[in-house]
């Protein structure tokens, strides 16, 4: 499940960016009815929506865009994150650093999702390594949001040339996946 955070950040980035007909069209693209429903009721942040909702409308936006999921909505991601982010930690975030930024990305998960698990491995110098733990249907989705989100709190803590690689993918025996994702960045 995701929570209500992920709908109405993405319904305010779709009909600002690109208007109301564009929404209305990418609603009208999704493969259920279901899907539909939650893009068109009046979404709250603190409901839960089904994660194959969401996962539809990514693939809807990026459908739309002519590129990869993870191209199309890593953009997505960074924006969420900006306006998830009030004045006071935004400030907090600037005079803190990227170190600081990064070792609160577990709480930044738990806002938004209700699956899964996300650990912050280790920090160094300008490398980060970060775990996910993530049901199958968010294997494939790990990568943009992580980008997303992760560009926009380096770039906030004073960071630049914000780069990702995935270096493991596994299958545990619960049936979840856990996938690390090294960070790197220029201070």
């Amino acid at each position: 499940m995701v929570r209500g955070v992920n709908i109405v950040y993405t319904r305010k980035y779709i009909l600002e960016r690109d208007g109301s007909a564009v929404w209305e069209a990418l609603v009208d693209s999704l493969p259920s009815d279901a899907a539909k429903q939650h893009w068109r009721e009046i979404a709250t942040m603190i409901r839960e929506y089904p994660f194959s909702s969401f996962k539809a409308m990514i693939d809807a936006i990026a459908k739309k865009k002519g590129v990869s999921d993870a191209d199309g909505s890593a953009e997505l991601y960074y924006y969420m994150a900006d306006q998830t982010l009030n004045l006071i930690y935004k400030i907090f975030f600037k005079l803190g650093s990227v170190s600081f930024v990064l070792s609160k990305y577990p709480q930044l998960w738990r806002r938004f999702f209700s699956f899964g698990a996300l650990d912050v491995m280790e920090i160094v110098e300008r490398r980060a390594l970060l775990r996910f733990t993530v049901p199958e249907v968010a294997v494939d989705w790990v990568h943009s949001a992580c980008f997303g989100f992760s560009k926009r709190a380096i770039t906030l803590a004073g960071g630049s040339n914000v780069t990702q690689k995935e270096t493991s993918r596994e299958r545990l025996p619960s049936g979840e996946w856990q996938v690390l994702v090294q960070l790197g960045w220029d201070s």
